[in-house]
């Protein structure tokens, strides 16, 4: 029986605003933003690990795109981050009805500068359990990030329900034990989750939402 149910973050709680970020960069610097993407990724993957310092990212970034000053690469990038970042409140309004017959957690990849204070807020409100990578120094599809986020919640691996937009990223807690679906759109989730849960309260409520 499912008693735990993980979400994560981009592409179901929250949008993604990469397209827009790098096209702001490559506005600012005049950069092929292919080439913004490529290098950012060269990097992104140590900082959501909490594997080197913030500073030490843009520096780094700063460098192999050529451009003179990390601090204002890094006002561009995080202002236009701000600017477009979302939160599906239609979801999060499902997942507050869940969470009073469920435990509840969000996890997520995440690097420390991608934080909007109203966001947070709102996460804070609806998840009682929030685990980001860089502060546990693990990422996901590391089966490590799971046994933690299990452990953390007090469940066994046949208990949870992990839900992600990347099946890449679902295959690892698949492998353990854990129920997974993968995110398309609020309407599919409904009607997965109604397969997963077997409940007549949860059913009435995926159906008021």
């Amino acid at each position: 029986m499912i008693k735990t149910i993980i979400f994560d973050y981009g592409k179901v709680i929250g949008n993604d605003s990469s397209s827009y970020i790098y096209k702001a960069v490559s506005k600012k610097f005049r950069i092929n933003k292919n080439k913004i993407k490529k290098e950012f990724f060269k990097f992104i993957f140590l900082i959501e690990k909490g594997k080197i310092p913030e500073i030490m990212f843009w520096k780094r970034l700063a460098k192999n795109l050529n451009i003179h000053s990390y601090e204002i690469l890094r006002k561009v990038w995080v202002e236009e981050f701000k600017k477009r970042a979302k939160v599906n409140k239609n979801l999060l309004s499902l997942i507050s009805k869940l969470k009073h017959h469920y435990k509840i957690c969000l996890l997520s990849n995440n690097a420390i500068f991608y934080q909007k204070d109203s966001i947070n807020e709102i996460l804070k409100k609806v998840f009682p359990v929030i685990i980001y990578s860089y502060n546990v120094k693990m990422r996901k599809p590391e089966k490590r990030i799971y046994m933690y986020t299990i452990r953390r919640m007090k469940s066994k691996p046949e208990e949870c329900l992990a839900i992600d937009d990347s099946k890449a990223k679902l295959a690892c807690p698949k492998k353990i034990g854990i129920e997974t679906i993968r995110f398309k759109s609020l309407s599919m989730l409904r009607k997965d989750l109604l397969k997963k849960l077997d409940n007549q309260k949860i059913n009435k409520i995926l159906y008021q939402i």
